[in-house]
């Protein structure tokens, strides 16, 4: 079986003044390894593990909206699909917006008329941390589809074609510059540009040679 425990504390000394709460978070961590190692305790294993049939109250509903959200977190893109997945399941989706903007700074989640802000029920459920992973879905759905339509040599002509939309606004742009040489021919140049044609005309071969996609 599992238990529970919980510590009070009294903040105030014997001599009646307040005692500080500073990283009190790192204090309360380490007294918590102490007690831990000294009577053969264990950590938690996450909200995944609790029986949740034995919960009541808030507590039994601050998981459910728990679980509720992480299953329509891994189903959706956007707020809609996320709100509308909820709204099946009996919850129901609130913001807080920055003064009279509309910033988005907080989230909460109503279920049998009892709410709780999203770090409440998990800190991966604040609003920045839900949005952040709902445009990682987005982004992911985005690249399957592109990949789906994509026809296998598509890859290897995409790459052949950028090679020759290159090698032609090289020779395009030695056109245009040689149209405002007036100092001469540059033998080098003339080099480079006699060797540019020869390739373009070399690669115009190949494209005629290339069999046609359908």
């Amino acid at each position: 079986a599992g238990y529970l425990a919980y510590i009070v504390y009294n903040r105030i000394d014997n001599n009646g003044k307040v005692i500080s709460d500073k990283n009190d978070r790192y204090r309360n961590e380490a007294v918590c390894k102490k007690i831990k190692n000294k009577y053969g305790l264990s950590y938690g294993k996450g909200k995944d593990k609790v029986k949740q049939h034995r919960l009541k109250g808030k507590n039994k509903t601050r998981y459910e909206i728990y679980s509720a959200v992480k299953d329509a977190l891994s189903k959706s893109a956007n707020w809609n699909d996320l709100e509308k997945l909820l709204k099946e399941k009996g919850i129901s989706v609130s913001y807080k917006y920055r003064g009279q903007t509309r910033e988005v700074q907080g989230i909460s989640f109503t279920k049998d008329n009892t709410t709780f802000k999203g770090s409440e029920i998990d800190r991966s459920f604040s609003y920045s941390k839900i949005n952040g992973r709902l445009e990682e879905n987005a982004y992911g759905n985005k690249q399957e589809k592109d990949i789906a339509h994509i026809p296998n040599n598509t890859h290897k002509n995409q790459t052949y074609n950028q090679g020759t939309d290159v090698i032609g606004a090289l020779i395009d742009g030695i056109d245009s510059l040689s149209t405002f040489q007036t100092h001469g021919d540059d033998p080098e140049e003339e080099r480079f540009r006699h060797n540019m044609e020869y390739l373009q005309k070399k690669i115009n071969r190949k494209n005629n040679k290339r069999p046609k996609l359908r």
